[in-house]
C-alpha cells in the first residue's frame, strides 16, 4: 500500500512539474516570438530608410531635394535642443564643425605625407647609387 501511495505521489509531482515546465516553455516561446517580430520590424525600418536615402541621392535633382530635406530635419532637431537659437547660429555651428573636421583631415594628410617623405628620404640614403653604364670610368 505504501509503495502505491509513493508511486502516485511521484506521478502527481512529475505531472504537475511537467505542466509547470510546459507553461514556462510556452511563455518563453511567445516572448521570443514577440521580440523577434519587434526586432525584425526595427531592422526593416532601418533598411527602408537607408535604401530611400541611397535612391534619393542617386538621382541628382531628387538628391538635392533630399539633401535639403535632411538638413531641415537636422535643423529641427538642433532647434529642439536650442529653442532660442536662430538659423544663423545653426549655420555658424555647422560651419565650425565642418571646419574642425576639415582641419583634422588636413592635419592627418600632412602627418602622413611627412612620414612618407621621411621614409622616402631614409630609403633613398640607404640605396646604392646607380651609375650610368655608358659613362667613362676612372681607371
Amino acid at each position: 500500500m505504501i509503495k502505491n501511495f509513493i508511486i502516485v505521489v511521484l506521478f502527481l509531482s512529475l505531472s504537475v512539474g511537467g505542466y509547470l515546465v510546459n507553461g514556462t516553455i510556452n511563455t518563453l516561446k511567445s516572448t521570443i516570438t514577440a521580440l523577434h517580430i519587434k526586432h525584425k520590424k526595427n531592422i526593416l525600418k532601418t533598411k527602408i530608410k537607408e535604401r530611400g536615402k541611397r535612391v534619393l541621392t542617386a538621382i541628382p535633382i531628387a538628391g538635392l531635394i533630399a539633401i535639403g530635406w535632411f538638413e531641415k530635419l537636422e535643423y529641427e532637431e538642433w532647434k529642439q535642443d536650442n529653442p532660442d537659437g536662430t538659423p544663423e547660429q545653426y549655420a555658424n555651428e555647422v560651419a565650425d564643425l565642418v571646419y574642425e573636421i576639415a582641419e583634422s583631415y588636413y592635419q592627418e594628410i600632412l602627418e602622413e605625407n611627412s612620414s612618407n617623405s621621411a621614409l622616402e628620404n631614409n630609403t633613398r640614403d640607404k640605396l646604392p647609387q646607380q651609375t650610368d653604364p655608358n659613362s667613362p670610368t676612372l681607371e
